[in-house]
């Protein structure tokens, strides 16, 4: 990336970002015909969580903020993981983030759905990057973990389950299809089925937050729905232990890891 592509690339990352966090906070006013969180409670589902749960959107854009800053820092010019493995990734799923806030406000359901989609698919190409093996092989500092790693890791868990979530209000508000908002059996085999997942990208990262989001995730459905709540307690309960035991795993890599880049050492990616 030369150095008018890394100033397009920085750029485009804020104001993309900068137009995510202002349509975030819209969404929860008058300015558009349905507020984010009164659109949540016309299409109530079981596995729609309680409201102050969604202030983990809060919590991805704060990170991904923290992560632009850092990556404009003269230290990072030749960092390999800002350069390459999230690039212009990111300014895609921040457009696509941008759709989903519009489309839901319209209750275009069907488009919000496509859009958390999209907008996954492009932060899943991120963190195919940042878990290559050739990108694992690379020298990793503490900071390189915290602020670049960690931020991405939040964003496509909390994605993950987001995408399950507005798919399945599209089904129940465009298809009608039934179960969805009643059936402890179904939405409980979805939480189910979200766990394994999850057990399978925290398994294969080695990294314990993807499981503690949805450990959040699960906490929010117990409180809004109580028919689902042992369930959701009961996998929330196994996942913990399993984030515990990789939390551990993971604060034993970083006290070995170096505490500066070794930028010389550090070769482009080969995704």
């Amino acid at each position: 990336m030369g150095l008018l592509g890394e100033w397009a690339f920085h750029a485009s990352s804020f104001i993309s970002l900068a137009a995510v966090i202002t349509l975030a906070v819209l969404t929860n006013t008058d300015f558009f015909p349905k507020a984010f969180i009164k659109a949540h409670d016309e299409y109530q589902l079981l596995i729609t969580p309680w409201g102050p749960t969604f202030l983990a959107w809060g919590l991805v854009y704060a990170l991904e903020l923290t992560y632009l800053i850092n990556a404009l820092l003269p230290s990072n010019k030749k960092n390999v993981f800002v350069q390459e493995a999230v690039s212009w990734s990111f300014v895609v799923a921040n457009l696509f983030q941008c759709a989903f806030y519009v489309s839901w406000s319209y209750e275009y359901l069907w488009a919000a759905a496509a859009s958390i989609l999209l907008a996954w698919t492009a932060v899943l190409v991120i963190i195919v990057r940042l878990y290559s093996p050739s990108a694992l092989k690379l020298p990793r500092s503490a900071s390189d973990y915290w602020l670049i790693y960690v931020p991405f890791q939040m964003y496509f868990s909390w994605l993950s389950f987001s995408v399950v979530l507005y798919v399945c209000i599209s089904l129940y508000g465009n298809f009608d299809v039934r179960g969805l908002d009643n059936s402890v059996l179904i939405c409980g085999l979805i939480e189910i089925g979200l766990a394994a997942f999850f057990v399978v990208v925290v398994s294969l990262t080695g990294e314990p937050l993807p499981g503690l989001v949805y450990v959040w995730a699960l906490a929010g459905i117990a409180i809004a729905n109580p028919p689902l709540a042992s369930i959701s307690v009961a996998i929330g309960a196994v996942l913990a232990c399993l984030v515990l035991l990789f939390a551990g795993i993971r604060l034993y890599k970083l006290a070995r890891a170096p505490s500066h880049h070794e930028e010389s050492d550090k070769k482009r990616l080969l995704v």
